[in-house]
């Protein structure tokens, strides 16, 4: 119990100063990270083709998937992490995901719809230029909320196409 509450400290503390930092201007994207849920393994595919549509190449695309523990859902292609990617101290176990969320990405996608304190905090963490969400319950997080469903993946890109073209003119 007290552990936990040493753990919520340091991430309040790490997303104060992540929102404290200036972000670089909005342009269209060249590499993308997408952070999304376990119940969305099944959507790999979609991610790759939005980056397709987005003119973004597969190997700039980054996919961070939340599961209930890494060691039994393993996919390729994805970087999995659970609760105990975060040290009850402060600090990361995993050190391939905290080189992931210290890159800069051009954009972030938060495409999960269930908030929870780990996917909030890997969302603020992140230094992207512009971070989407998709209707998620911590609006505060995104710079853009499509609030759609998230199963309904082609008007999805097609909202984030034209909010992409109307915000990089």
């Amino acid at each position: 119990m007290i552990f936990n509450g040493i753990k919520r400290r340091w991430m309040r503390k790490v997303i104060a100063e992540k929102q404290e930092q200036d972000r670089n201007p909005v342009i269209w994207p060249k590499s993308a990270v997408i952070i999304c849920e376990h119940d969305q393994l099944s959507a790999i595919e979609t991610f790759y083709d939005w980056a397709h549509e987005l003119k973004i190449n597969k190997q700039n695309v980054t996919i961070l998937c939340a599961v209930k523990d890494v060691k039994k859902d393993i996919v390729s292609e994805v970087v999995t992490f659970d609760r105990k990617l975060f040290k009850w101290s402060g600090g990361f176990n995993d050190l391939e995901v905290k080189n992931i969320l210290d890159q800069s990405f051009d954009l972030q996608l938060n495409y999960y719809r269930n908030s929870s304190e780990m996917l909030d905090f890997m969302a603020s963490y992140m230094r992207s230029r512009i971070k989407v969400g998709c209707g998620n319950e911590e609006d505060s997080l995104n710079d853009l909320t499509i609030h759609i469903d998230p199963s309904d993946h082609k008007l999805f890109i097609k909202e984030l196409k034209k909010y992409l073209s109307i915000l990089t003119q």
